[in-house]
């Protein structure tokens, strides 16, 4: 009888793992200080100009970082933040809330720790004008292929604000803004045409303000 021969074949296979390595975001540190006027901040100054907090607000182009501290503090700190630029508001707040002294401006952080400061100053008695928007079908801006959006405010019929914001980030906020009569339309051009709406007769009280959330709909034509 015929001997049968067997041989045994392992096959060995090699898994080959692909690991996709992102670029992490870089992280900062920040203080922002403030003086009013030309004074230093302290309990004594800080009373004198009616100012109880400041409200520090670093807007990125995206979500608005927020931080309040008591106003003879001098300074808000913001730790791990992304090390990108920064358009910094800063409101002295007196003791109901209301806007009594204002600044802006921007700060580029090219360090891991960096440090600016700003100066106040008097406004009188103003307020913030914000407007959210969305789409009325709840899809995102990029379904309708509109990458920003239109803001015009009429301030007693003049046009004082004319500007494109990223119809992603779905708000924008004027600070500062005096007591008057506004008007405010917002407009984007979509796939679908032309999506907009409008407020007229808007009044800013002193130490007040307007808040707006409409979803965007087609035009009227």
């Amino acid at each position: 009888m015929k001997k049968l021969s067997f041989t045994l074949i392992t096959l060995t296979t090699t898994l080959l793992v692909f690991v996709t390595c992102q670029k992490q975001t870089e992280i900062t540190s920040l203080t922002v200080k403030w003086k009013i006027g030309l004074s230093m901040p302290s309990t004594e100054t800080c009373q004198r100009a009616g100012i109880s907090n400041v409200l520090v607000e670093l807007d990125p182009g995206t979500e608005v970082i927020k931080k309040e501290e008591n106003c003879y503090t001098g300074e808000a700190s913001f730790s791990e933040i992304p090390r990108v630029g920064y358009r910094v508001y800063i409101s002295g707040l007196d003791s109901k809330g209301c806007v009594v002294y204002y600044t802006e401006g921007e700060v580029k952080p090219d360090s891991d720790s960096i440090s600016q400061s700003f100066m106040l100053e008097w406004v009188p008695s103003s307020g913030n004008i914000s407007i959210d928007w969305w789409f009325e079908d709840g899809r995102f801006c990029s379904y309708h292929q509109s990458p920003s959006v239109r803001v015009m405010i009429f301030k007693d019929d003049v046009k004082i604000v004319d500007e494109e914001v990223d119809c992603d980030k779905g708000n924008y906020t004027m600070r500062g803004a005096q007591p008057a009569r506004y008007s405010i339309r917002i407009e984007t051009s979509t796939s679908e045409g032309l999506f907009c709406v409008e407020y007229h007769d808007l009044n800013l009280e002193p130490c007040g303000g307007i808040e707006i959330s409409e979803p965007l709909t087609a035009c009227q034509m």
